[in-house]
C-alpha cells in the first residue's frame, strides 16, 4: 500500500517462479540469492520544509499524505508508516531497491533444511540498538516473532508469523526458525517488505518502554533515528551514528504532509520538497519542467474495491458481479491513470506473479448490459443506495468519482467518501461500511497479496478482510503448506478461480510508480515494493 499519488504503495513486477528459485537456491549455507528483476515530542524546531521555505543545506524532504498511524511494524499497514519505520528498523534480509535482489541484512546468510521446515540464519555481530539498549542478538529475533505470533498482541501479521512454530537461539548470533509446515515463499517474510515480520524490535527496549512508549520512541538498528513527530504535519529523522551499514550523508530526513498531488509537485518545483510520489496526470504536466525530473518504474501497485457481504444486497453474488461488470476499466486506465497501468484481474494475482493462471483469473471486462441483467436477476430495487470509502488524494478521488459514475449508469448509486488517513482506517473496517477502495502493492510472492485481506483470520478488526470473506481459506492454506511447486501452483489456481467466482473484491488496475524529483537530489533509487526507500544512500548537490 509509492506515494503514487499520495500514499506509499510499494510493488514489484516479479518473474513467475521467483520464490521457489529463492528457496531452492538457499539450501545449503549461502548468502541470500537474487530475485528476478522486472514519537517523540512535537516541539522540535521547525525545519525549512515545515515553514514553507525552500529546503536548504543538507536536509532531504519527501512529501507523504500523512504521518502514519503507528511506528511499530506489528500495528500498522499504511504505506506512510512503512516508509518511515523502514528507516529506523532493520530486517533480517534486505532487498536491493535497484535490482530487487534479496541480500544480507541483520542476517548475513540463510540455509534451509531438505524438508523446508528449518531455516538457519547467522546474525550480524557488532550491531547496536539505538537509545543505548545494547547489542542486537538472537534474543531480539526470538522476541519479535513471538510477539507477532501472540494473539493477545493483536499484530496485523499474526497469521504470517504463526507458521513459525518456534525460533531457537543456539548462540547469540544464530537464529533457527522451525516452521510448522514448509513454505516456499518464507524468504520474503524475513525481508523488508510487507508482511512486516522481517523487521526486528529490541526486547530490552520493549520491556522498558511498552507499547505506547515504543510507538513514540521506536528503537531500531537502522540508518536513521526519530527526532520528532508532529502528527498530521511532519516527521523528522536524523542519522544513527552507530549504524553498521552505509551511513547517511544527509543531516536530516524530513517527511512533510501534503495531501494534494498538485501541491506536492509544486513544492518539488520550488524546492520546498525534494521528492514526491505523483499521479500520472501530474507526471504528464511536469515531464518538461526545468529543475525537476519525472522518474517512472515498472511496478505492481493496485487499487481494489472490497465489498462488505454483511451489508445487503452485497451478500448476493449477482449484485457483486454486476458491480464488476459496471466499471469501464479501459477508460479508467486511460483517463485516471493516464495509461500508466492495465485493467485489473478477477482472481487477485498479477500476471507476473508466481502461479498466475489466466484460465482461472481473467482480466476484468466492462459490460454494462450484463450488469443491469444481473441486478434484475437479483430482484433488487434500483437504484441501490450506499457509499464506499477512499483515500483523499487527487488520483484516488478522481478514480472514485469515475467508478461512481459507472455504477450510477447501471442503477447503483454508491457515492465515494474520501477520508483523511486517521478517519479512513477506522471507518473502512466498520460492519456498516458497504465497500472500501484499498491501495496495495504486491510483492514477488502472491501469498503477500492476502496477508492482510480476504482470509477469515483477517476479518476486522484483525485485518482488512473488509469483504468478511472466507472462501479461499482452504486454498490459501494448501498453497502455503505445499511441499512442491506443482502442488502450490494447483492450489494457487484454485484460489484464483474461487475469487473470480465469488467476487468479494474488484481489482481496478495494476500500475506503475511515478515520482517527481528535484534535480539537486542524487542517488535516489526508490523501491517499487511495499517497503521503504534507501535514503541513507541519497546525497544532495550543493550541500
Amino acid at each position: 500500500m509509492q506515494q503514487s499519488p499520495s500514499r506509499i504503495r510499494r510493488s514489484f513486477w516479479a518473474a513467475a517462479g521467483v520464490s521457489l528459485a529463492l528457496v531452492l537456491g538457499a539450501c545449503g549455507s549461502a548468502a541470500a540469492p537474487a530475485a528476478s528483476t522486472g514519537g517523540s515530542s512535537s516541539g522540535a524546531t521547525a525545519s525549512a520544509a515545515s515553514t514553507g521555505q525552500a529546503a536548504s543545506g543538507n536536509t532531504f524532504t519527501m512529501s507523504l499524505i500523512s504521518t502514519g498511524t503507528n511506528k511499530v511494524p506489528a500495528f500498522t499497514t499504511t504505506g506512510e508508516d512503512s516508509e518511515i519505520y523502514g528507516q529506523i528498523y532493520d530486517s533480517l534480509l534486505e532487498i536491493n531497491s535497484k535490482t530487487n535482489e534479496i541480500g544480507p541484512g541483520l542476517a548475513t546468510s540463510y540455509s534451509v533444511s531438505p524438508d523446508g521446515k528449518t531455516w538457519t540464519l547467522p546474525l550480524r555481530q557488532g550491531v547496536k540498538w539505538q537509545g543505548g539498549y545494547g547489542d542486537f542478538t538472537c534474543a531480539d529475533v526470538q522476541f519479535t516473532w513471538n510477539f507477532n505470533k501472540d494473539p493477545q498482541n493483536k499484530s496485523f501479521w499474526q497469521t504470517t508469523a504463526s507458521n513459525v512454530d518456534s525460533v531457537d537461539c543456539p548462540d547469540p548470533y544464530t537464529a533457527v526458525f522451525h516452521l510448522k509446515t514448509p513454505f516456499l515463499g518464507f524468504v520474503w517474510n524475513l525481508a523488508n517488505i510487507q508482511p512486516s515480520t522481517g523487521y526486528v524490535m529490541s526486547a530490552k527496549a520493549w520491556a522498558k518502554l511498552g507499547k505506547d512508549g515504543y510507538n513514540q520512541t521506536p528503537i531500531g538498528t537502522g540508518p536513521f533515528m526519530l527526532q520528532s513527530l508532529t502528527p498530521g504535519q511532519q516527521v523528522v529523522l536524523v542519522p544513527n551514528p552507530d549504524y553498521w551499514g552505509t551511513k547517511p550523508s544527509i543531516d536530516k530526513l524530513v517527511f512533510k504532509v501534503i495531501t494534494d498531488t498538485q501541491t506536492a509537485a509544486l513544492a518539488v518545483k520550488t524546492g520546498q520538497v525534494d521528492v514526491a510520489g505523483i499521479d500520472a496526470l501530474t507526471a504528464t504536466e511536469y515531464k518538461s519542467t526545468p529543475g525537476v525530473s519525472v522518474l517512472t518504474k515498472q511496478a505492481m501497485h493496485t487499487d481494489y474495491l472490497e465489498l462488505n457481504q454483511l451489508v445487503k444486497p452485497l451478500n448476493d453474488v449477482r449484485v457483486r458481479e454486476a458491480m464488476r461488470y459496471a466499471i469501464d476499466y479501459q477508460g479508467l486506465v486511460k483517463t485516471v491513470v493516464q495509461g500508466f497501468g492495465v485493467p485489473g484481474y478477477g482472481g487477485m494475482i498479477g500476471p507476473q506473479q508466481t502461479g498466475f493462471d489466466a484460465s482461472a483469473n481473467p482480466q476484468n471486462v466492462y459490460d454494462p448490459a450484463k450488469a443491469k441483467q444481473l441486478l434484475q436477476q437479483a430482484g433488487v430495487t434500483t437504484p441501490l443506495q450506499g457509499f464506499f470509502t477512499t483515500y483523499n488524494d487527487t488520483q484516488d478521488v478522481n478514480m472514485a468519482q469515475y467508478i461512481a459514475a459507472d455504477f450510477q449508469a447501471v442503477g447503483i448509486n454508491y457515492q465515494p467518501r474520501p477520508l483523511e488517513r486517521g478517519t479512513l482506517v477506522q471507518v473502512r473496517i466498520q460492519d456498516t461500511t458497504p465497500a472500501a477502495i484499498i491501495g496495495d502493492t504486491w510483492g514477488p510472492d502472491p501469498s503477500s497479496n492476502f496477508d492482510g485481506t480476504l482470509l477469515g483470520a483477517n476479518i476486522p478488526p484483525k485485518g482488512l478482510d473488509i469483504a468478511r470473506y472466507t472462501g479461499i481459506d482452504t486454498w490459501w492454506n494448501q498453497q502455503h503448506s505445499a511441499a512442491t511447486q506443482a502442488d502450490r501452483l494447483k492450489a494457487l489456481s484454485g484460489l484464483q478461480a474461487q475469487i473470480t467466482k465469488d467476487v468479494p473484491i474488484i481489482q481496478l488496475y495494476l500500475g506503475s510508480d511515478v515520482w517527481l524529483v528535484n534535480n539537486r537530489v542524487k542517488n535516489f533509487e526508490p523501491t517499487t515494493l511495499f517497503s521503504s526507500d534507501p535514503f541513507n544512500l541519497v546525497s544532495l548537490s550543493g550541500s
